[in-house]
């Protein structure tokens, strides 16, 4: 028989503590396939779950402060420029709706007044991983021009290259 899929429990320790366990147990068969006993591996994962925690809940302290700031903030891939986020004040700045953003290129979208301005900006960002209050024009989606300052960080997510971008109009 095969290893039944792992149990999560929590157990009380002898000196008082509680700890997250996950146990893997395998029946143990004769040679006419019956049961005839099980064997466990129980590993202590609460150093792992308390990690997990302290990562969703920076996560969604990070999510709130995105979402809620009162600076444009977005979030592209290094290569491409593809919107992976933004929060409400940069499709506000750019007067587009998130579903118009979200999957699409800063050049699909035709944001750069001066397109060539976003390859100076990707040399400086790549010479230092970041860079602060870069001046450029953007235009929205009615073809308005917004003078903007720039700053960018060099991040990774889920191991691809990213920028993290705050515009302030």
């Amino acid at each position: 028989m095969k290893a039944k899929l792992a149990k999560i429990s929590v157990a009380l320790t002898k000196d008082g503590r509680l700890i997250t366990c996950e146990w893997f147990n395998t029946p143990l068969t004769d040679a006419e396939g019956r049961v005839i006993g099980i064997t466990s591996l129980v590993q202590d994962i609460t150093p792992r779950v308390q990690a997990e925690l302290l990562l969703r809940q920076s996560e969604h302290r990070f999510t709130r402060a995105f979402n809620a700031s009162p600076v444009a903030i977005g979030i592209t891939t290094l290569e491409a420029g593809r919107f992976l986020d933004a929060n409400d004040m940069l499709l506000k700045l750019l007067d587009y709706r998130r579903e118009d953003v979200i999957g699409h290129t800063a050049a699909e979208l035709n944001i750069w007044v001066h397109p060539e301005e976003r390859a100076r900006l990707m040399d400086q960002v790549l010479a230092s991983h970041r860079v602060r209050d870069y001046e450029c024009q953007f235009r929205t989606r009615a073809g308005d021009v917004r003078r903007t300052l720039v700053s960018v960080e060099l991040i990774e997510l889920e191991n691809e290259p990213s920028l993290l971008f705050l515009t302030h109009d």
